[in-house]
């Protein structure tokens, strides 16, 4: 019996394929919790991918548990079709955090325009006024801290232990906004 080529190719790819089951069963034993600055990457740019990280995270989150841990391991929990529920709450708590973003963003928009608004009316700021652009890095600074305060303020979903992903991906993006803000305002004020 000869060797050809195609024989060759299959076997690598069967190879390949073996190694891919052999880690989605690893996966599938022993779920993790996912790097929190990856999931607020993908919350924003790629909500499906979200989902399927936050699904695996909150499982990962509910078996630190001894107890859930053995149930686990004995395949009583999760129940049967526990995937579909998982999905929909987690499409639910991705919706909300990217509407409080969102919201947040054009609350704290509004309220920097009323505040441009009254330094033109009183004076402090007019088109013939040379710029000062370490007050518009002052300016700039504080719409991010503002904005990252409201988003911050507003009411979520919580779990009883805090670690579910979107809790977790709240965190990060306040922290993200709120000191690319205070970095901002300071070298306004430090200029």
């Amino acid at each position: 019996m000869t060797v050809t080529k195609i024989d060759v190719c299959v076997s690598h790819a069967n190879r390949a394929n073996i190694v891919f089951w052999i880690m989605g069963v690893i996966m599938m034993v022993y779920p993790r919790k996912d790097n929190k600055y990856w999931a607020a990457i993908t919350l924003i740019f790629a909500r499906k991918r979200y989902l399927a990280l936050a699904i695996e995270h909150n499982l990962a989150v509910d078996i630190r548990a001894t107890d859930m841990r053995s149930l686990f391991d004995q395949g009583v929990y999760p129940l049967t079709g526990w995937e579909s529920q998982a999905t929909e709450a987690s499409a639910a708590c991705a919706k909300q955090l990217s509407a409080g973003l969102n919201k947040s963003f054009f609350l704290s928009f509004f309220i920097f325009l009323m505040c441009v608004l009254f330094a033109v009316a009183s004076g402090f700021f007019a088109p013939n006024l040379p710029i000062s652009w370490a007050k518009c890095l002052s300016w700039v600074g504080a719409f991010f801290a503002l904005w990252a305060t409201w988003f911050q303020l507003e009411s979520y979903a919580e779990t009883w232990g805090g670690g579910a992903l979107h809790e977790v991906v709240r965190t990060v993006l306040f922290e993200a906004i709120f000191l690319f803000g205070f970095t901002i305002g300071v070298l306004g004020l430090l200029w």
